[in-house]
């Protein structure tokens, strides 16, 4: 019977890579606290010292945006063919990560959930000002970020010789290597490159907490005819707000603080 009962399943019914997303509290807190310190440098430094601390806090409010944007998605690691669309209007977003086997190009529907929606928009607020002050000191912004239906975060690489801000899509590596850069906590989760941390992090915590169809479609499970965004699609928008309920709920827990500045 020994040999019979060490092939019986042990574990937990989830994704074996999703943690708690109580996991990710210490992160949010150390980006909260980054950002207020340097907003404080920012009050206190002499003019000709402000703005690369000012590019300091856009870039910390983007790894923010980046965490809460994947968790809210239900995203795959942010690449190069990752793209979004909100619509603060009518409460939600449209994205494509990748093709996939069945479809040419991949889409989803998203709920925008109200820590995304005051998080972009602090984000825009500060990135119109960020412009301007940039262009006051003498700065070019190169590939400049239009937030107008594209919300995803940036990556800002500061050339003082050059006197130039480029800006790039965040993607997963950025991401990774922005946050050892300001010395914050790396995602506590160990993986392979292939692994979709916040995806798989999302799967666990809202299994059995939402019907598994609007599961299936916030995570882009293929299911012919459970797709909302399809014209054959069974499923109605609605019920997206069930979703929207279920993930603000999760967040509640994180105590997440909008990042914003303005001059």
């Amino acid at each position: 019977m020994a040999g019979v009962n060490q092939h019986l399943p042990r574990g937990t019914v989830g994704s074996v890579h999703g943690k708690s997303i109580t996991s990710l509290k210490s992160l949010f807190d150390d980006i909260g606290l980054l950002a207020d310190h340097i907003k404080n440098r920012i009050d206190d430094a002499l003019s000709f010292e402000k703005f690369p601390l000012i590019v300091d806090f856009i870039q910390v409010q983007h790894l923010q945006l980046y965490i809460l944007e994947q968790l809210c998605f239900g995203s795959r690691k942010f690449g190069l063919k990752t793209k979004y669309a909100l619509s603060q209007l009518n409460g939600m977003g449209w994205g494509s990560e990748k093709a996939s086997a069945i479809f040419s190009v991949e889409r989803k529907t998203i709920p925008l959930v109200e820590s995304v929606q005051s998080q972009t928009q602090a984000c825009e607020v500060s990135w119109l000002h960020f412009v301007k002050v940039a262009k006051a000191y003498g700065f070019s912004v190169t590939n400049e970020y239009n937030y107008r239906g594209k919300p995803l975060p940036v990556l800002l690489k500061y050339n003082e010789e050059k006197r130039n801000v480029y800006v790039d899509k965040m993607s997963s590596s950025f991401f990774s290597k922005t946050l050892k850069e300001y010395g914050l906590s790396v995602f506590p989760v160990k993986s392979t490159k292939r692994v979709h941390l916040f995806k798989h992090m999302m799967a666990s915590e809202l299994l059995g907490k939402v019907p598994q169809v609007l599961l299936d479609e916030f995570l882009t499970h293929d299911r012919d005819g459970l797709d909302f965004c399809s014209p054959w699609g069974t499923g109605t928008a609605l019920a997206m707000r069930e979703l929207e309920n279920a993930i603000e709920n999760l967040l509640l827990q994180l105590n997440v603080k909008t990042l914003e500045w303005y001059c």
